[in-house]
């Protein structure tokens, strides 16, 4: 399971995601209007990119969000769940640059509720093995992406040189979460993606990418995101 730093709660329950891995060029992730650096453990929460959602859920969002203690950008839809209308999992932006996920339920009218925000502590993630896949959506079903440019570029760069040979799944990188600076640097990034093989089911995955100081760069891990863990059932 995860450890969850901070989080706020608006109605149900959420824990989130985080991250980890080694980098080395000191680089420095602007964390919303606040301009600020966050450091957390090592790890620099790394600026949006590209958002990877539509209008149409954009305005659903903004009207959730009215509902909630503090201000957030949305960033990309990531999850879905059909109930007695609709939940809505969101990647967005809190004060300070953080990345959250918000879940928003769309009633039968088009009206829309907040259910919870959760943040993101890079230390921790919540991840599972591949033979748990099949219990890691529940009634969920992960939003295809087509992917989007990655912040900081030096993220976009790496991760595009590491799937170049990397062989098992199909991903597409939806956030750099965070870097973290070592001997070289590493970054984690948000993907979906599926195995390579027919009718493989969708899923979230947390990517570790390093790249060293000569120019290379390889995944370290790619680790299942335990979906459930932050949307609750």
């Amino acid at each position: 399971m995860n450890a969850i730093t901070r989080r706020t709660m608006i109605a149900g329950m959420l824990a989130l995601p985080t991250l980890l891995a080694a980098c080395a060029q000191s680089q420095e992730a602007t964390t919303g209007d606040q301009g600020e650096a966050q450091m957390l453990g090592g790890w620099q929460v790394a600026a949006p990119g590209e958002p990877l959602v539509d209008d149409a859920a954009r305005e659903l969002l903004a009207s959730a969000l009215t509902e909630a203690d503090g201000a957030y950008e949305p960033y990309a839809e990531i999850a879905q769940q059909v109930v007695s209308g609709t939940n809505h999992a969101f990647l967005v932006t809190g004060e300070g640059g953080a990345w959250c996920v918000a879940v928003v339920y769309e009633n039968l009218d088009g009206e829309a509720s907040l259910v919870s925000v959760a943040e993101i502590d890079p230390n921790e993630i919540a991840t599972a093995d591949e033979d748990a896949s099949e219990g890691l959506l529940g009634a969920w079903q992960v939003v295809e992406q087509a992917g989007a440019a990655l912040s900081p570029a030096e993220a976009q760069g790496a991760f595009d040189l590491a799937y170049g040979a990397y062989v098992g799944v199909d991903l597409h990188p939806i956030a750099c979460l965070a870097t973290q600076v070592v001997s070289g640097t590493n970054y984690r990034v948000l993907c979906e993606g599926a195995p390579v093989v027919p009718d493989a089911a969708h899923h979230l995955y947390v990517a570790t990418v390093y790249a060293d100081l000569e120019g290379n760069a390889e995944f370290s891990a790619v680790e299942l995101l335990d979906l459930l863990a932050y949307v609750g059932a």
